[in-house]
């Protein structure tokens, strides 16, 4: 079974909706209707109460 995701909103209203603390610019990002498991997308990392993108 394949497992397929989205994630559509702009790179603005994750940090804003989501209250992210900051965003490793090296992540590329570009909102996607069809993520495989193979595709490399961003994650939320918790580090000392502070969220990160990477």
């Amino acid at each position: 079974m394949c497992v397929r995701k989205t994630l559509t909103k702009s790179k603005l209203d994750l940090i804003r909706v989501l209250s992210i603390d900051r965003w490793d610019y090296s992540v590329y990002y570009n909102p996607n209707y069809n993520i495989v498991p193979t595709n490399k997308h961003p994650i939320i990392i918790s580090d000392n109460g502070k969220k990160h993108i990477k």
